[in-house]
């Protein structure tokens, strides 16, 4: 280890390979052939690998030639007068050992590649902490009427970018973007743990299409209008990530208004939240292998042609929502799904239920649709079931565990 930059958000290694004599740049928790760093000081660096630890200390670049070594000349005999080489000649010799002159050339290379390797760190070290304080935890949006610019730094509410994409280049990973004011801020594609917090930016549509790519990460999507400006296509598409939260949202306006197709294990919780009027799907949960769990809670699915479209592996639990008005049907389980309905109202739908896979219904009301439910499901027994011109298929009471 060579150097450190350390600052109140930044903690960055500069470490030297030996096999390779590369200068590498690592962030604590950055990852390195299986060795994780786990923490810098200014004297050393913190690497973990399962239930192993070391630590690097911090040296100096080694870089520096040797020390020059001066070997000493041996004494030269004093000929005798008749040419021969005494004994007592070299006893006798006062003659000091010869020091060559230093060798000037040497040092000043050895001075010069000393200097040109500190120079070299430096302008890594600079150009990394450039790189670094451009990036930080929060940023701001704000439309192009309330100042917003996508040449500004987004810093501030005062300075903030126009659009989610010029704000999330600037943001660290496991930050926040948070609008300043009412906007449509745009299409944004979503590739780290990141919180969009549009509180101050209701009103309208804050953007027309969220792409979430984000192995391993955590994004949250809170008071926020998506609205796919029927253009076709999805307002929310999640692709990858670990989990998904997303809270008081209006999504609609699309062919889809959420798809989930990541491959499990994954999870998405949607709270206080609408999905009206897509002309196809409102929530479509299905994963592309294994399984995701969602959580559904006080969420209203409306006017789409179906509410809640659940595939093999899509594990959703339901409370205290509404599917209403959706032309097609409100809930529909494809096999190898599980849904779970508990105080939750299905009305005015083509069909309530269309149940192919494994559904569960409590303390729910099913009224006013077309058909009730198609397909066999599960109750409590305390559901309530009128109003609906087509029973459909009854449900199989069973036992509360």
């Amino acid at each position: 280890m060579i150097g450190t930059i350390i600052g109140p958000s930044l903690q960055t290694g500069v470490f030297r390979d030996e096999s390779s004599d590369k200068i590498l740049k690592l962030s604590a928790g950055g990852d390195r052939e299986g060795w994780t760093l786990r923490s810098i000081s200014r004297s050393g660096a913190r690497f973990e690998m399962a239930e192993r630890m070391v630590v690097l200390p911090l040296r100096p670049p080694a870089y520096a030639m040797p020390q020059d070594r001066v070997t000493p000349r041996p004494p030269t005999p004093r000929a005798a007068a008749n040419g021969s080489t005494t004994e007592r000649d070299l006893t006798n010799c006062n003659h000091r050992p010869f020091i060559p002159p230093p060798d000037h050339g040497a040092i000043a290379m050895k001075r010069l590649l000393t200097s040109v390797t500190a120079l070299m760190t430096a302008m890594l070290i600079a150009q990394w902490t450039s790189e670094a304080r451009a990036q930080v935890y929060e940023t701001f949006v704000a439309g192009g009427g309330n100042g917003g610019s996508d040449s500004n730094n987004c810093l501030y509410p005062t300075s903030a970018c126009q659009s989610f994409s010029a704000a999330i280049s600037k943001t660290k990973d496991g930050g926040s973007i948070r609008c300043a004011s009412p906007g449509d801020f745009g299409f944004v594609n979503i590739a780290i743990s990141v919180t969009i917090d549009c509180l101050a930016g209701g009103g309208s549509p804050n953007s027309g299409y969220i792409y979430i790519g984000a192995p391993g990460k955590t994004v949250v999507l809170r008071n926020i209008a998506v609205d796919g400006l029927h253009t076709g296509g999805t307002s929310i598409a999640i692709q990858s990530a670990a989990n998904v939260f997303i809270e008081n949202a209006l999504i609609g306006g699309a062919a889809t208004g959420l798809s989930d197709r990541r491959g499990g294990p994954g999870m998405l919780v949607i709270r206080n939240s609408s999905v009206v009027s897509n002309t196809g799907v409102g929530l479509q949960i299905a994963p592309s292998g294994g399984v995701v769990g969602v959580e559904l809670d006080n969420v209203n699915a409306a006017y789409n042609k179906f509410g809640l479209a659940v595939g093999s592996g899509g594990r959703v639990m339901i409370k205290n929502s509404t599917f209403t008005g959706n032309s097609g049907a409100g809930i529909t389980a494809d096999p190898g799904a599980i849904v779970g309905v508990t105080a939750t109202e299905i009305s005015f739908n083509g069909t309530g239920v269309v149940a192919s896979g494994t559904v569960t219904l409590s303390n729910s009301s099913i009224n006013s649709n077309s058909t009730a439910i198609s397909g066999p499901t599960r109750s409590l027994g305390n559901n309530v079931i009128f109003a609906n011109p087509v029973e459909g298929t009854a449900p199989t009471i069973v036992s509360a565990r």
